[in-house]
Protein backbone atom coordinates (compact mmCIF):
# COMPACT_ATOMS: atom_id res chain seq x y z
CA UNK A 1 0.00 0.00 0.00
CA UNK A 2 2.96 2.71 0.69
CA UNK A 3 3.37 5.10 2.80
CA UNK A 4 2.00 8.89 2.92
CA UNK A 5 4.52 11.62 3.16
CA UNK A 6 3.64 12.34 5.95
CA UNK A 7 4.07 9.12 7.60
CA UNK A 8 7.21 8.73 5.61
CA UNK A 9 8.34 12.03 7.44
CA UNK A 10 7.24 11.25 11.10
CA UNK A 11 9.46 7.91 10.22
CA UNK A 12 12.59 9.70 9.77
CA UNK A 13 12.51 12.00 12.01
CA UNK A 14 11.18 9.04 15.43
CA UNK A 15 14.26 7.39 13.58
CA UNK A 16 16.41 10.47 15.64
CA UNK A 17 15.03 9.18 19.29
CA UNK A 18 16.63 6.48 21.16
CA UNK A 19 14.81 3.08 21.22
CA UNK A 20 15.78 0.42 23.68
CA UNK A 21 14.11 -2.65 23.11
CA UNK A 22 15.75 -4.44 25.90
CA UNK A 23 14.97 -1.92 28.27
CA UNK A 24 12.88 -1.72 30.77
CA UNK A 25 10.29 1.12 29.41
CA UNK A 26 10.13 -1.72 26.40
CA UNK A 27 9.34 -4.40 28.34
CA UNK A 28 6.76 -2.65 30.58
CA UNK A 29 4.74 -1.89 27.74
CA UNK A 30 4.91 -5.08 26.51
CA UNK A 31 3.38 -6.83 29.49
CA UNK A 32 0.77 -4.42 28.88
CA UNK A 33 -0.07 -6.03 26.37
CA UNK A 34 0.49 -9.04 27.06
CA UNK A 35 3.34 -9.47 25.31
CA UNK A 36 2.69 -7.72 22.06
CA UNK A 37 5.17 -5.11 21.17
CA UNK A 38 4.01 -1.27 22.08
CA UNK A 39 2.48 0.75 19.11
CA UNK A 40 4.27 3.77 18.55
CA UNK A 41 1.38 6.14 20.57
CA UNK A 42 1.89 3.80 23.26
CA UNK A 43 6.00 4.32 23.02
CA UNK A 44 5.73 7.52 22.03
CA UNK A 45 3.46 8.44 25.10
CA UNK A 46 5.21 6.75 27.34
CA UNK A 47 9.06 8.84 26.34
CA UNK A 48 6.71 12.04 25.64
CA UNK A 49 8.98 14.31 28.21
CA UNK A 50 12.15 12.88 27.48
CA UNK A 51 11.37 12.85 23.83
CA UNK A 52 10.32 16.84 24.16
CA UNK A 53 13.24 18.05 26.01
CA UNK A 54 15.78 15.90 23.12
CA UNK A 55 13.97 17.70 20.57
CA UNK A 56 14.19 21.24 22.37
CA UNK A 57 17.80 20.41 23.10
CA UNK A 58 17.38 20.24 26.85
CA UNK A 59 18.70 17.24 28.84
CA UNK A 60 15.64 15.78 30.27
CA UNK A 61 17.24 14.50 33.29
CA UNK A 62 17.58 18.35 34.30
CA UNK A 63 13.76 19.27 33.82
CA UNK A 64 11.80 18.62 37.17
CA UNK A 65 9.60 15.77 36.77
CA UNK A 66 6.66 17.07 38.22
CA UNK A 67 7.06 19.55 35.39
CA UNK A 68 3.64 20.91 33.42
CA UNK A 69 5.34 19.91 30.13
CA UNK A 70 2.65 21.74 27.97
CA UNK A 71 3.26 25.28 29.69
CA UNK A 72 7.36 24.36 29.66
CA UNK A 73 6.87 24.08 25.93
CA UNK A 74 4.99 27.32 25.84
CA UNK A 75 8.22 29.34 27.80
CA UNK A 76 10.59 28.34 25.62
CA UNK A 77 11.71 30.07 22.24
CA UNK A 78 11.54 26.94 20.07
CA UNK A 79 12.76 27.01 16.14
CA UNK A 80 10.75 25.95 13.31
CA UNK A 81 12.22 22.72 13.39
CA UNK A 82 11.58 22.28 17.00
CA UNK A 83 8.19 22.52 17.03
CA UNK A 84 7.39 20.77 13.94
CA UNK A 85 8.82 18.18 15.93
CA UNK A 86 6.59 18.71 18.88
CA UNK A 87 3.87 18.90 16.35
CA UNK A 88 4.93 15.47 15.19
CA UNK A 89 5.62 13.59 18.77
CA UNK A 90 2.04 15.28 19.62
CA UNK A 91 0.31 13.48 16.52
CA UNK A 92 1.65 10.32 17.42
CA UNK A 93 1.00 10.61 21.05
CA UNK A 94 -2.36 11.63 20.32
CA UNK A 95 -3.39 8.59 17.60
CA UNK A 96 -3.48 10.95 14.53
CA UNK A 97 -0.97 9.34 12.55
CA UNK A 98 1.19 5.96 13.59
CA UNK A 99 -1.34 5.20 16.18
CA UNK A 100 -1.49 1.37 15.72
CA UNK A 101 1.67 0.71 14.07
CA UNK A 102 3.81 -1.80 16.23
CA UNK A 103 7.86 -1.40 17.17
CA UNK A 104 9.20 -4.47 16.87
CA UNK A 105 12.69 -3.51 17.08
CA UNK A 106 15.35 -1.61 17.42
CA UNK A 107 19.18 -1.13 16.97
CA UNK A 108 21.60 1.37 18.07
CA UNK A 109 25.10 0.52 17.39
CA UNK A 110 26.03 4.78 16.80
CA UNK A 111 29.25 3.96 18.99
CA UNK A 112 30.79 1.23 17.02
CA UNK A 113 28.70 1.05 13.83
CA UNK A 114 27.40 4.63 13.58
CA UNK A 115 23.84 3.04 11.95
CA UNK A 116 20.94 3.70 14.47
CA UNK A 117 17.68 2.18 13.02
CA UNK A 118 14.37 0.16 13.90
CA UNK A 119 11.98 -2.24 12.54
CA UNK A 120 7.89 -1.04 12.75
CA UNK A 121 5.07 -3.30 11.40
CA UNK A 122 2.61 -0.49 10.28
CA UNK A 123 -1.37 -1.42 10.60
CA UNK A 124 -2.09 -3.12 7.64
CA UNK A 125 0.75 -5.39 8.37
CA UNK A 126 3.39 -4.33 6.00
CA UNK A 127 7.41 -3.53 7.47
CA UNK A 128 8.65 -0.16 7.75
CA UNK A 129 12.68 0.30 8.88
CA UNK A 130 13.33 3.86 10.19
CA UNK A 131 17.00 4.98 9.93
CA UNK A 132 19.32 8.00 10.97
CA UNK A 133 22.15 8.87 9.46
CA UNK A 134 25.86 8.16 11.17
CA UNK A 135 27.68 10.72 13.08
CA UNK A 136 31.01 9.19 12.06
Amino acid sequence: MGLTDKEQLYVAKLAYFDVDVEGEKYQDLVDENDGQPPTMQQWVDYNYKEYVCVAMGVDPNKVDDNIDIEEFIASQNLSINQQETINMLNAVKGGEVLKDWKLLDARNENQTTGFVGYLLETDTGEAVVGFRGSEF
